[in-house]
């Protein structure tokens, strides 16, 4: 096997020959063969329509390179198959992608005072006096490095809470108790450990997050975070039946979603407590918020912006 790989691309081929293409271009020695779908997303809910059509474009990918004779032999099959098509060949490098991600991902200040550290990287000196601002990071395949502007929309609000009504929650009854909805890689609900809240819990509806979560939690010496198997709905029904909401919940999610949720978020909110809400588009925050007002109950206090998303301070 060489260092490059071949990308063969088939366009404007018959829906109707796609099988009998796919079957030529294996036979052809291809590892794989995958379709471009083309998809319109109509609605706040995200949910992807496929858009179907009479062509499909398909791509294959040889390892072991094909010589120009072989390349023109599986146009000229395909070309007896469907006379219409339209067939380029591209050669592409092998690369270690994690690799190659690790080298532009570096510690930064995420949100003042605290810095994202990726584990395979040496301490800054501007934190090295501190290591409590330290949030070490491996993101594995999880959402929620911290490069994100709506991560840093919801660090910033948390820290914000976190400093004073947080605080106060410390002085008075030991801490607060926080959720984080969504919680990716765990890092929100650090966050709020390292500045007192009592204990932290940590959802997430894909099984690779909360593993990833759990790791970057022991790479913390976490002790007050946990992240629960559990969806968000079986949280908020045991949240109603034994009247133990959260004094800070934070839903670091994309609006769509955040709209299905809103009734069981409201449900976990502690009477007088506090949701921030983070991954709203600028471009319909307005129409967002109104709907999430109508269904949750809650009510809006405050709202921060940065590019194109926005985030939002809730209460009962």
């Amino acid at each position: 096997m060489t260092d490059r790989f071949a990308v063969v691309v088939v366009q404007k081929l018959s829906r109707s020959f796609e099988d009998e293409a796919t079957a030529i271009l294996f036979s052809a020695g291809a590892e794989g063969v995958s379709e471009d779908l083309p998809f319109v997303q109509k609605d706040l809910r995200y949910d992807p329509e496929i858009v179907e059509s009479a062509e499909v474009t398909l791509k294959a990918y040889f390892t072991n390179l094909p010589t120009e004779s072989a390349r023109i032999e599986i146009e000229t099959e395909l070309r007896a198959l469907d006379g219409a098509i339209q067939m380029s060949m591209t050669l592409e490098n092998h690369k270690d992608w994690l690799e190659e991600w690790k080298k532009g991902f570096v510690p930064f200040l995420f949100a003042a005072p605290f810095w994202i550290v990726p584990k395979w990287c040496e301490i800054p000196d501007e934190v090295k006096a501190s290591p409590k601002h330290v949030l070490l990071m491996d993101p594995g395949m999880a959402f929620g490095t911290g490069t994100h502007e709506t991560t840093q929309l919801a660090a910033g609000l948390t820290v914000e809470w976190m400093t004073k009504e947080g605080a106060s929650l410390k002085a008075r009854d030991g801490g607060a108790r926080v959720l984080d909805v969504g919680t990716g890689t765990g890092v929100l609900a650090l966050i709020t450990e390292r500045m007192g809240a009592f204990s932290a819990v940590g959802l997430d509806i894909d099984p690779e997050a909360r593993r990833t979560a759990r790791e970057n939690l022991e790479l913390n010496r976490s002790i007050a975070t946990k992240i629960d198997d559990r969806d968000l709905s079986d949280v908020a029904r045991e949240c109603v039946a034994q009247g133990l909401q959260y004094d800070l919940v934070i839903a670091n999610i994309i609006d769509g979603v955040l709209l299905v949720l809103a009734e069981d978020l409201a449900k976990t909110v502690k009477r007088g407590g506090t949701l921030v809400l983070s991954g709203i588009l600028t471009d319909r925050e307005n129409e967002f918020h109104e709907k999430f007002a109508g269904m949750s109950g809650l009510k809006e206090k405050s709202r921060v912006r940065k590019g194109e998303w926005c985030a939002s301070v809730w209460t009962n």
